[in-house]
């Protein structure tokens, strides 16, 4: 063990790292976020099926082979609260961490190896300088820890200027996304079998829209992964 491992432990002794939703001390193996936080979450256990209720809204709208996602989501879960932290509490080594967990998942699955590149759903220049980060290119970094498929996240572009789309209904953010989003160079997309990742699926507005993007950029084949579903919007 090196010096600054010997000065991590001991900052850990001085201030222990607390869990990112509970606020629990985290024990020995745990990061950002504690066990028993993690049990509570609505597991979604896609990677044990061939079949899911993701894909088949996804395969309707654009011909998507390919969903996953960690968890189900829900106003009062656990899972609101991580996706509140990582999205709006500035928790980059959350999204990192939780995408981690899901990727180790979705390395069970057969069927995303079929896949070669990843490209998270980018956020506006505007937000990403307020935020720091774009929390879907970080939950697409730690899912390659377990991936290791090529990660491109310049693939998509998402234009200033366009409100946030939180309050609207699916109607209004099909409507408000339709020109959103633009590849800037679609030989990144060109005969490429595309993973789109997100944080959160909910309407599908945003997912459809990025995915009709890449298939317009010629991508072989397209997917989507998720840290969270809502299944009942």
């Amino acid at each position: 063990m090196g010096i600054k491992n010997y000065f991590l432990d001991f900052c850990d002794l001085l201030i222990p790292e607390c869990c990112s939703t509970c606020q629990s001390p985290l024990v020995t193996g745990e990061k950002c976020i504690c066990i028993s936080c993690l049990s509570k979450l609505d597991y979604t256990n896609f990677w044990k099926q061939e079949e899911n209720a993701l894909i088949d809204l996804l395969r309707v709208r654009n011909g998507c082979e390919f969903a996953f996602a960690l968890s189900y989501f829900n106003k009062t879960g656990i899972c609101r609260e991580i996706l509140h932290s990582l999205k709006y509490k500035d928790n980059e080594k959350l999204a990192i961490e939780m995408g981690k967990i899901a990727g180790f998942k979705l390395s069970e699955m057969t069927e995303v190896h079929e896949y070669d590149t990843i490209v998270p759903v980018p956020i506006s220049v505007k937000r990403r300088r307020k935020r720091a980060y774009n929390q879907s290119e970080k939950i697409a970094i730690g899912m390659n820890y377990f991936l290791k498929m090529k990660l491109v996240p310049t693939a998509l572009r998402r234009k200033n200027g366009v409100a946030s789309l939180t309050r609207l209904s699916k109607e209004q953010r099909l409507r408000a996304l339709t020109k959103v989003f633009y590849c800037p160079d679609k030989t990144l997309l060109h005969e490429r079998s595309i993973l789109l990742i997100d944080d959160v699926y909910t309407t599908g507005a945003t997912a459809n829209a990025c995915l009709d993007i890449i298939q317009e950029g010629g991508a072989k084949k397209v997917g989507f992964a998720c840290l969270a579903f809502n299944a009942n919007y």
